[in-house]
């Protein structure tokens, strides 16, 4: 899934912040709460680009997800 270099962080990512490697394991920020979670915290994203396919993870942990998309559902009821 993400190829990972000498540094044991993820080869060709932008903001290399985003990774830490926490007692050998490999931890990356959520992007809403800004804490840092193991890399089974994140749901994967398999997304196409000028027909190459990629595969990573979602910005999001999937905590900070669950509650967003509860939100939502919320919301929308109320408005129906």
């Amino acid at each position: 899934m993400l190829t990972l270099g000498d540094d044991d962080l993820p080869i060709g990512r932008r903001k290399k912040g985003n990774y830490m490697s926490i007692g050998g394991v490999l931890h990356k920020r959520c992007s809403h709460c800004g804490q840092f979670f193991r890399l089974n915290y994140f749901y994967p994203l398999k997304y196409t680009r000028n027909g190459k396919r990629f595969e990573t993870l979602q910005s999001w942990c999937k905590f900070c997800t669950i509650t967003e998309n509860c939100r939502r559902v919320k919301e929308k009821s109320k408005i129906n």
